[in-house]
């Protein structure tokens, strides 16, 4: 069951849809399903029972595997549900709306469309006189060295109980910033401690944090990875005696280079006959070695390329198959290509790679 959700929250929502509707609405606890209230809706003296799934805050990553978690929901209980966040983008709601996902929001973004009620408002709590306030959230992202850290962490979270320097190394990060993301995760309540010393910590809370990982490693470090942009001029050159992977055009040994996003996917996930976009993304193990890559291979800089070229961050142990990068960083990419295609394989590349290690906080 979903963590018991403050009342007050779920109350401040329905005296909204009350001044922008005029319905009558009642609040029942409903302890049964994964949900923790039920929303009757009176409309024309018929009832519509409302299952509520209230978020605190909305990130685009997290959008894919809570609209499945909403289905699920809707489908256990047979009731429709309503997702509300005190402020949803309209990209976001864009989202919601084609997968068919009810949504309110403070500002009085409001989509209902359900047999015998359908609704669609675009921010019309500011027609209101008292119009609720809005508190954005700030979500004090990680820095770009606490992604370095945290994607080792959900990697392999029992690394949390070793001592800052050797997470240091492990990260490649300073002694500082290992003990700066870890005051974060401590203040945001993903890491808890059980007694004295770096033994008795403990990470929780770590789909929560994957779905945060997802957009700091977009936003803070993911743009310092990217070389540059480039398009292949030529065949290129094998090295001898070594295998290449060689996918429409482009040829690089495991040992120089990995694919990343939908041409990992494909790899992982077994999915010979996706096919991917023409944008691909490769990370080079060694940012000193881009010129002889560039010569082999024949690319030249071209900014409408379709070939991106990053450093690779991680250690060559991380990868689950050679010359393509680690599970976790092609889930990211895929969660972030804002495509539902990319989000299907992506829920493949989840259960396959990420699941069991993600979900097992049993001592939450």
């Amino acid at each position: 069951m979903a963590a018991k959700v403050n009342l007050g929250a779920i109350q401040e929502f329905c005296e909204l849809l009350k001044r922008l509707t005029g319905w009558k609405i009642q609040i029942k606890s409903r302890a049964s399903h994964q949900t923790d209230y039920v929303m009757d809706i009176t409309l024309d003296d018929h009832l519509h029972p409302f299952l509520m799934e209230f978020k605190q805050q909305l990130v685009t990553s997290m959008i894919p595997r809570l609209i499945q978690q909403i289905k699920r929901f809707e489908h256990d209980a047979h009731l429709p549900a309503l997702l509300a966040v005190p402020y949803i983008a309209p990209a976001q709601a864009d989202t919601l709306r084609k997968a068919g996902v009810s949504y309110v929001d403070l500002k009085g973004n409001l989509h209902i469309d359900v047999p015998g009620m359908k609704i669609w408002f675009v921010e019309a709590a500011r027609r209101l006189r008292d119009r609720p306030q809005v508190h954005t959230v700030t979500r004090q992202n990680m820095t770009s060295s606490g992604v370095r850290l945290v994607y080792i962490l959900l990697n392999s979270s029992q690394l949390i109980t070793t001592n800052y320097r050797d997470l240091a190394n492990r990260s490649g990060i300073s002694v500082g910033s290992v003990k700066a993301t870890l005051d974060w995760l401590k203040k945001k309540d993903f890491l808890r401690t059980f007694g004295s010393g770096h033994a008795n910590r403990i990470l929780v809370k770590k789909k929560e944090l994957l779905d945060l990982w997802i957009e700091a490693f977009s936003e803070r470090l993911k743009p310092k990875l990217l070389i540059g942009r480039y398009e292949t001029v030529g065949v290129g050159e094998r090295i001898p005696g070594k295998p290449s992977i060689i996918v429409r055009g482009y040829s690089f040994h495991p040992d120089e280079a990995s694919w990343g996003g939908e041409m990992a996917a494909i790899a992982l996930a077994n999915e010979q006959h996706y096919n991917p976009g023409r944008g691909k993304h490769v990370y080079i193990r060694r940012k000193n070695d881009l010129n002889a890559l560039l010569t082999r291979h024949k690319l030249s800089r071209d900014s409408n390329g379709g070939l991106e070229l990053f450093e690779a961050f991680w250690r060559p142990i991380d990868e689950v198959k050679a010359g393509n990068a680690p599970p976790l960083v092609v889930y990211a990419e895929l969660m972030n290509s804002g495509s539902s295609r990319c989000w299907n394989i992506a829920g493949k590349i989840y259960d396959l790679f990420l699941k069991e290690r993600i979900e097992d906080d049993s001592r939450a």
